[in-house]
């Protein structure tokens, strides 16, 4: 993928994704998957899926986010992990302004956020757009053994 194509699709990511789940955008059951839940924003040749799982036996999840061109898919991020009730709204809130700032640190929320008594924390092992891994967590500010719950993610370009 080129520089310019990889800027142009990492745009679009950060729109689509303040149009999905950290934004309040519409979310759809699946049907035939129970406890799945997705999210869809298109624009010209663009599209990007958000489908994500959320257990009612456990405060466990995971997802799949991809970006298709020309209904090809060309970008791809995992993510899986758990989370407290209580810590979804920080993530939420790293998550957007992350999105709003146009700031890419593992495709997920900021490096660090305090709000609420908790603290994220973002950690990428690898860091680019076309290549990226690494852990988030949640935890009670100023209290590093109290995890509030964390994803992993991994992910990049498919071109």
């Amino acid at each position: 993928m080129t520089k310019k194509e990889s800027e142009s699709l990492k745009e679009f990511f950060f729109k689509a994704m303040l149009a999905g789940w950290a934004g309040e955008g519409k979310k759809s059951k699946i049907a035939e998957l129970p406890g799945y839940k997705y999210v869809v924003f298109r624009e010209d040749d663009l599209m990007l899926t958000d489908i994500y799982s959320v257990t009612s036996n456990s405060s466990k999840s995971s997802g799949l986010t991809t970006i298709f061109y020309n209904n090809n898919p060309v970008w791809v991020m995992h993510y899986w992990g758990w989370y407290y009730k209580k810590a979804i709204l920080i993530v939420k809130e790293a998550l957007t302004q992350a999105y709003s700032k146009g700031i890419f640190w593992g495709g997920r929320g900021l490096e660090a956020l305090n709000g609420n008594s908790m603290d994220y924390r973002n950690w990428p092992d690898e860091n680019s757009f076309d290549c990226f891994s690494g852990r988030e967590f949640v935890r009670l500010e100023g209290d590093e053994h109290s995890i509030l719950g964390y994803h992993e993610y991994k992910g990049g370009s498919l071109i």
